[in-house]
């Protein structure tokens, strides 16, 4: 069953919602502010329903934040605007907004823009996986480079490390204290969050074949053949 947040400051608007999605086969969980929601362990949900006219937190700066966050900026987000709101609605697309309904809406409109937009997902996810059986990576022990469908990539020290760890045991989980442990030698003073910052770029190399390397919400990172 797909799992959707809706984070809304209209309790009214989530007791509707919740009844209607589940008629339609979705789970839906509850954040009343953006705040709430960035203490959730976002990596559950499968879509994000996000209203822009917050207190405190507004819906963009929201979207901002998850947007640059490596662990949660690939989940699908659609916006709740009102009329007034169009350069948000341009905004939030132009940040990485999937797609935007406007309320008043109907129930059933948001039901079908929600399966349109994970249809599309899933579609590039499918298209993803035929492309990676179709890839060859194979690390390179003399140039310290990983040679991608013939084209080598360079890399920095770390780099070739982090990846030459994860593919000597593929689907083995290691957790940012073990990568930290394993390359910075005076790893106790670094922050965990380095780690991340160093797949990023790591996935940025990798380009199309980034999903090679698979988050593993709360625990660390693996690599997926």
């Amino acid at each position: 069953m797909k799992r959707i947040l809706l984070i809304d400051d209209e309790p009214d608007l989530h007791n509707i919602l919740r009844y209607n999605l589940r008629e339609s086969g979705f789970q839906m969980d509850s954040a009343y502010s953006a705040r709430e929601a960035l203490g959730m362990e976002l990596s559950l949900y499968n879509l994000i329903l996000l209203d822009i006219m917050m207190d405190d937190l507004d819906g963009i700066e929201f979207l901002k934040i998850l947007k640059r966050d490596p662990l949660y900026m690939n989940i699908p987000v659609v916006l709740l605007t009102a009329k007034t709101e169009e350069t948000d609605k341009v905004l939030g697309l132009e940040i990485g907004a999937d797609d935007y309904v406007t309320k008043p809406f109907s129930p059933r409109e948001l039901v079908a823009r929600i399966k349109a937009v994970l249809r599309r997902y899933e579609n590039s996810a499918s298209g993803t996986q035929k492309a990676r059986k179709k890839s060859s990576m194979v690390l390179d022990e003399e140039t310290k480079s990983i040679n991608i469908d013939g084209q080598g990539i360079s890399l920095t020290k770390k780099e070739y490390l982090f990846l030459k760890m994860l593919m000597n045991s593929p689907e083995r989980v290691f957790s940012r204290e073990e990568i930290l442990q394993n390359l910075w030698e005076e790893y106790d003073n670094k922050e965990p969050r380095i780690v991340d910052a160093l797949v990023k770029r790591v996935r940025k190399k990798l380009d199309r074949y980034r999903f090679h390397i698979k988050t593993h919400s709360g625990f660390g990172y693996s690599f997926r053949e």
